[in-house]
């Protein structure tokens, strides 16, 4: 049975459980309301079936239901939302309704163990960040190099405010500090977080990490950690808070870490996420922290613990727990895992048996189905031109096939001491990715394998921004194996070697996703290569494979977003493969190499997707290549046959890609006088969006066509969000709308330069600059408070056919306490100047009277707007006389030039 209530203002539907003791709320609804602090808990969830549930933390919070408000705890998790008995009993309308128990959640306070370690050492478990008392962070240039300053990136208007609340935050927290000069400096990428705030990431691909000597510190191979937890029968797993920037930098390493920011410089204090030599000092000073102790082993940020018994166990967390206290360290007790009969690590699982491969690692291949067509079974066995024909023998032979594959004998064990290649790929409906050692012998074997069918959302996106996508999730896949050292990364598609591949930095012209993809990867050391997937031909030996289908929004998503959601899925995969040691990346899909791969740093204008997963693998020390599809055989099948999943749990990172995307253009729209449902249904109608639309979703432009002319040239910042056009973080308005969104960014009245910068912090269509000036021009209220007139070309006098046709006047004085009126006649030039005692009308009046009794009246007579030329008196005489008079432009006194030379003479 299933309520609606309302949580802080958000409708929630829960499934009733009057079994449960507590309230669970998905942790997507929390995002939602803008992620609210959450406060920390010992409490240990267990479904039914006595598996323990993950929570981060509980939200004190407001609900309402049928009318009746109260106030209670919900405990925030990854699982569906349920209303436990506290709040079902807190409404007594609600216990009409109980009758029948959907699910048990029993709870027990935790362990004996975690609550001592808590009550013993509260300072390791308290919020703010740490600090390492005993270690400080060195990082020594390569000689003769040369320092690389780089100039600030614009940040949007709309953001500058959020992206100050974040340098201020860092400031207070002591991680960053101001400073006048410095000879390095690198740019900021600021990425919008799920709960619309900005996080602020130093992009040091543009230039230091290219300076800094490589600090190959040897990273502990898998049978040196399991080695040192033989015999354990009990075991825990440790997670450190922010962990690098725990480790305070040394005074003139302090010098080169420097951002450069629209507030000026900024010198980081702390070892921040970027930097490439950060996993092997990081390393270092952990074996240095863990020394001397029994039964702990240690691999970057993650530390695990054993002991033969439980209370070997405590006694050797406790010793642990004295030695993070005494260095300063703070952990995340949220992913701190206590006591447990087994743990999943690098590929193994741990118990008191000894170690075994992780099944996970060879799920992807289990999990293919067989090919429907031909172009899936060439994706298996790169056969080309062969007619569809699938029997039971054909069954028998791909599951012998799948089978072989799958083989613990057909992987490698992972070796940090050998290379790394990551492969991803991406299709209409799913990505995959392998990550391989490649031996000095030029053959390489599997470690792992990964992949997963795209959302209804993903199948949505560019292909560009697939194939991006399948780069990160890869690399965020097997981020255990590959952060912290260099790897290749390959992909079939060549544009990603753009957006990945450039070592300037994170390009600032790429659609959302693939700049916030880009900047996800900034962390890691990698190369990037394009491969044709024919060359793909399986001479590597994978350590793992992975693949997963698309969701429902992944389908939608441009083919290069699900490329490059490929790659970073992929990467995050087999994290514990690539971290913290460099990697090759292999991609069939060329635009992503300008992307991921170049180290010039993250695009700051990419489509929004792209640029959130560049960010992601910012932490990744990899090379990244281009490989051919048709020579991309592993990580295409895996892609093109991965199982399909009936709901699949998207990963982490990516779904908070796409959250954040989609908060962007609710963001954007919230602020708008059209509602989402407006730009989706005219977006739909306008002809020219319909062909943008599908262009960027195929990566197919239509040659010619001199109205997709501006689209194409910033092909690269597209992307398609909820059946929304975006071109970085503005939505692109269909023609329909455009007068009433004008209207709205006119309310104010503000002037070209300042609508201009408004609109686009917002909103884009090609001629948006030229509609901006027309609107303020055609605004009587805007020309009317100008501060100047309009300047219009000069023109001459026409030329009078008579003498006193038309004359000029002005006045003079005070001279010698005396006033004169100066008359030029038009024709002839001739002066008059008559001596006046006042400059009243009346008297103005009268001398004129005098000259015209002497030469007649003219036509015409020209004065400036002074008080005597615009008086009653002086209008009557014209009116009387038929004496056409022309006052001059204020301010214009050139317009009276004749008189007014003469008066300066």
């Amino acid at each position: 049975m299933y309520v609606e209530a309302v949580v802080n203002n958000h409708r929630v539907e829960f499934l009733l459980d009057t079994g449960s003791d507590i309230t669970l709320l998905n942790d997507k609804i929390w995002r939602q309301m803008g992620a609210p602090k959450l406060e920390r808990t010992n409490v240990v969830v267990k479904n039914a079936s006595g598996s323990e549930m993950k929570i981060h933390g509980k939200l004190r919070c407001e609900f309402e239901m049928k009318g009746h408000r109260t106030e209670g705890y919900a405990y925030v998790t990854p699982y569906n939302s349920l209303m436990g008995l506290e709040w079902i009993q807190a409404n007594e309308e609600m216990m009409y309704h109980m009758k029948m128990m959907v699910a048990q959640v029993g709870v027990n306070k935790g362990s004996d163990v975690e609550k001592e370690l808590m009550e013993t050492f509260p300072a390791v478990f308290e919020e703010g960040l740490g600090h390492c008392t005993k270690e400080k962070a060195e990082l020594i240039l390569v000689q003769g190099v040369r320092p690389v300053f780089r100039a600030c990136r614009p940040v949007a208007h709309a953001a500058m405010e959020s992206v100050d609340k974040e340098l201020d935050r860092l400031l207070e927290m002591g991680v960053i500090m101001p400073v006048t000069h410095s000879e390095w400096a690198a740019p900021i990428v600021c990425v919008r977080k799920a709960n619309g705030k900005l996080r602020v990431c130093a992009d040091f691909s543009t230039g230091l990490n290219r300076a800094l000597q490589s600090f190959d510190y040897p990273l502990p191979v898998p049978e040196d950690i399991f080695a040192s937890l033989n015999g354990g029968t009990v075991f825990s797993q440790i997670d450190l808070s922010d962990a690098y920037l725990q480790i305070e930098l040394t005074e003139e390493a302090k010098k080169k870490v420097v951002i450069n920011t629209h507030r000026g410089l900024f010198q980081y204090n702390r070892l921040p996420f970027g930097i490439k030599t950060a996993p092997g000092i990081f390393q270092q000073i952990m074996n240095k922290m863990v020394s001397g102790l029994r039964g702990v082993a240690t691999y970057l940020d993650d530390i695990l613990v054993c002991g033969r018994t439980e209370q070997e166990h405590k006694e050797n967390l406790i010793a642990l727990f004295r030695r993070i206290e005494e260095y300063g360290f703070k952990l995340r007790l949220e992913k701190c895992i206590f006591s447990k009969p087994e743990i999943r690590y690098l590929g193994f699982i741990k118990d008191r048996h000894g170690r075994r491969p992780n099944p996970e690692k060879i799920e992807a291949i289990k999990g293919m189905v067989e090919p429907k067509n031909v172009s899936q079974l060439r994706a298996f066995l790169g056969m080309k031109d062969n007619r569809w024909d699938w029997s039971s023998q054909h069954q028998k032979a791909f599951d012998g096939l799948k089978a072989a594959l799958s083989s613990e004998l057909n992987l490698a064990h992972y070796d940090p001491r050998q290379k790394i290649v990551v492969a991803a790929d991406a299709c209409d409906y799913g990505i995959g990715g392998v990550i391989s050692h490649r031996y000095p012998d030029g053959s390489e074997k599997p470690i792992a394998h990964a992949s997963r069918s795209l959302t209804s959302a993903e199948k949505n996106y560019s292909q560009i921004e697939k194939e991006a996508l399948a780069l990160v999730f890869t690399v965020k896949k097997f981020h255990k194996y590959v952060f912290g050292r260099r790897f290749l990364l390959l992909t079939d598609h060549r544009p990603l070697l753009a957006i990945f591949g450039d070592k300037k930095g994170v390009p600032i012209y790429s659609a959302n996703r693939l700049m916030r993809w880009a900047t996800t990867l900034l962390g890691y050391d990698f190369d990037i290569e394009y491969v044709n997937t024919t060359k793909f031909d399986g001479s590597e030996k994978p350590i793992a494979h992975a693949s997963r289908s698309l969701t429902s929004a992944e389908k939608n998503y441009s083919q290069i977003e699900k490329e490059a959601l490929a790659l970073v899925f992929t990467v995050k995969k087999f994290h514990k493969y690539v971290f913290g040691r460099r990697f090759l990346l292999l991609t069939d899909h060329r635009p992503l190499l300008a992307i991921f791969g170049d180290k010039k740093g993250v695009p700051i204008y990419s489509a929004n997707r792209l640029m959130r997963w560049a960010t992601t693998l910012l932490g990744y020390d990899f090379d990244i290549e281009y490989v051919n599809t048709t020579k991309f055989g592993h990580a295409d099948g895996l892609s093109r046959l991965m199982q399909k999943h009936r709901s699949e749990e998207e990963e982490m990172v990516i779904a908070a890609v796409e959250s954040d995307v989609s908060s962007t253009l609710r963001e954007c729209i919230r602020k708008l006088p059209v509602t989402h449902e407006d730009v989706e249904v005219c977006t739909k109608r306008d002809p020219v969006l319909k062909k943008v639309k599908a262009c960027v979703n195929t990566g197919r432009w239509i040659k010619g066509d001199s109205k997709l002319i501006a689209y194409y040239n910033r092909r690269e910042t597209l992307s398609v969000v909820g059946n929304c056009i975006m071109t970085g973080e503005r939505v692109v308005i269909p023609q329909e709308l455009r007068t009433k969104v004008l209207k709205e960014l006119h309310v104010a009245h503000p002037g070209i330069v300042r609508m201009k910068k408004l609109a686009r912090s917002y909103v884009y269509w090609p001629s948006i600059d030229k509609d901006c000036e027309d609107v303020i021009k055609r605004c009587t209220r805007c020309q009317e408070s100008a501060k100047s007139p309009v300047k219009v070309p000069l023109e001459t006098w026409p030329a009078p056919t008579r003498v006193w046709d038309r004359i000029h006047v002005d006045l003079a004085g005070p001279m010698h306490d005396r006033y004169y009126m100066v008359v030029v006649d038009a024709l002839s030039k001739w002066p008059e100047m008559d001596e006046m005692r006042t400059i009243s009308a009346g008297e103005t009046v009268k001398v004129l009277k005098s000259l015209f009794a002497r030469y007649g009246l003219p036509q015409t007579i020209v004065s400036d707007n002074g008080t005597q030329f615009v008086s009653e008196q002086f209008k009557k005489m014209c009116e009387e006389g038929g004496i056409s008079h022309i006052r001059t432009a204020t301010y214009h006194p050139q317009s009276n030039g004749q008189a007014e030379r003469f008066v300066e003479f």
